[in-house]
């Protein structure tokens, strides 16, 4: 048998999740109440049925009233302060619904606790009100942008940079319009190719048009931004100033040309000149008769092949830093110096996995060949280079060992001075200085008369595997 609407309309009213008030419009007082209301407040339902609404409420009795302009419409309160039953205070919202029964007027109100609410949107404004005094402190430019790069929110620190009121930039240009008319649509495709991607931006280096027209220069770090569906937003990030910096890394890069144009010109007239000194030299041990000089000649065509070694070295010292560190596979590295070492009958292992990385100089393929040079000069009686690699710890470690006759221990260390060893002793000192340009370090650690061994320590963050398409950080 189907319940009739009077037990229908009382168990929904029992069953719903906020706490439930018939009441008395005239009188003010709570007719009926359900369970959820006992839990809220604290009382039983017997005691909230001997009280008035105005006894649930926190705040002034102006405050307490509903409206009563349409005594048939529905109302909604959206924050009120509500009292317990043990005295605690808590934010409530309430819908209600006026009606009229009999002549005499009614509410239902449904009234839920907000605290939870209240707390997030607390938090929300505390974490709104520390994002906007650090970004109005710092010196950098913080900005959003949305799905098309149009800024939605920019720092005051606009101003001092690009000479641009927050509210110049806001909601009327995009993350490209100050950029130099000069190659724009490239950045915008650029940029456009990055939001597609979701990319983050890391030191990213752009230019700038400030108010005046003046160009400044930028780093600009950048994360994309979701909502709590995933959906993509846009980009929240920073700009720094970093116009004085490209000023003096253009003034040293022109120094550093002047520098290498004078010593190449330099190196250019004494190789001539040495050039002629070694012919004269040639001419003479020919022309002289008096062997007793052979020594002399012999000792002055040591020191000029010397001196022509040493301006290599200046030349090849001259580019270490030159170009900037990049990633590079180290077994590709062991296979280009094999191609250019004067090995003989020596064969080289080459250990190294495919893929594996390292961050450092791009001179640093002279250093392998370097070894190899080293090897096949002083190793005696030697057979096999070989390459490879080895994990210590947080760093890893690039092998070079042969079974030649290895490194006494007096020398282990005096071996990488510049001028030390029976030729120019050039070789191994600039290796030590082509890998320290990113903190690479190289020793000697074979066992006399059984081979020696050459260490590089690469440290963390300065060694990767390649895998596929992907590249893998191993720090």
């Amino acid at each position: 048998m189907a319940k009739a609407p009077q037990v229908l309309y009382a168990e929904l009213f029992e069953l719903g999740g906020d706490a439930l008030f018939l009441i008395d419009n005239e009188t003010g007082a709570i007719l009926e109440a359900n369970t959820a209301a006992s839990e809220m407040y604290g009382y039983s339902r017997d005691l909230l049925l001997k009280m008035k609404n105005t006894d649930l409420s926190a705040e002034s009795e102006d405050t307490q009233k509903f409206t009563t302009e349409t005594p048939q419409g529905a109302i909604r309160v959206p924050l009120r302060y509500h009292r317990r039953n043990n005295g605690t205070v808590f934010p409530v919202e309430i819908i209600g619904r006026f009606f009229i029964r009999n002549g005499r007027p009614f509410h239902i109100a449904a009234v839920r606790d907000i605290t939870e609410q209240k707390r997030v949107e607390e938090a929300l404004r505390e974490s709104h009100d520390r994002f906007e005094q650090i970004s109005s402190q710092s010196r950098e430019m913080v900005w959003e942008v949305d799905t098309k790069g149009l800024y939605t929110y920019v720092s005051h620190a606009s101003y001092e940079i690009l000479g641009f009121r927050p509210d110049e930039l806001i909601g009327n240009m995009h993350f490209y319009d100050l950029h130099p008319n000069e190659g724009r649509e490239a950045f915008v495709v650029l940029i456009s190719g990055a939001f597609a991607k979701r990319s983050i931006f890391h030191n990213f280096l752009r230019a700038q048009r400030t108010k005046t027209g003046q160009i400044v220069w930028m780093s600009t770090n950048g994360i994309p931004i979701f909502d709590e569906f995933n959906n993509f937003m846009g980009y929240r990030g920073s700009d720094s100033d970093i116009t004085e910096r490209k000023r003096a890394e253009e003034a040293l890069q022109q120094a550093n040309k002047k520098l290498t144009l004078l010593s190449s010109i330099t190196r250019h007239d004494i190789n001539n000149q040495l050039t002629v000194l070694q012919g004269y030299l040639a001419l003479l041990k020919e022309v002289q008769p008096d062997t007793t000089h052979n020594e002399y000649f012999q000792k002055m065509t040591t020191a000029a092949e010397r001196i022509s070694a040493m301006i290599r070295f200046t030349r090849e010292y001259e580019a270490i830093g030159i170009t900037s560190p990049a990633w590079q596979d180290t077994r590709t590295l062991v296979k280009t110096a094999v191609k250019q070492a004067p090995l003989g009958q020596v064969r080289v292992k080459n250990d190294h996995p495919t893929g594996t990385e390292v961050f450092a100089d791009p001179l640093i393929v002279k250093v392998f060949y370097n070894l190899m040079d080293n090897a096949v000069r002083y190793g005696g009686k030697i057979t096999t280079i070989r390459f490879f690699i080895q994990e210590s710890g947080d760093n890893h470690l690039i092998v070079c060992e042969d079974d030649g006759e290895g490194v006494v221990a007096a020398d282990k260390e005096r071996i990488f001075d510049r001028g030390f060893g029976k030729n120019t002793g050039l070789g191994l000192a600039l290796s030590r200085e082509i890998l320290n340009i990113t903190g690479i370090t190289i020793r000697e650690t074979g066992e006399p008369g059984k081979g020696a061994r050459f260490e590089m320590t690469v440290p963390k963050g300065m060694w990767r595997v390649a895998d596929g398409d992907r590249k893998v950080n191993r720090l």
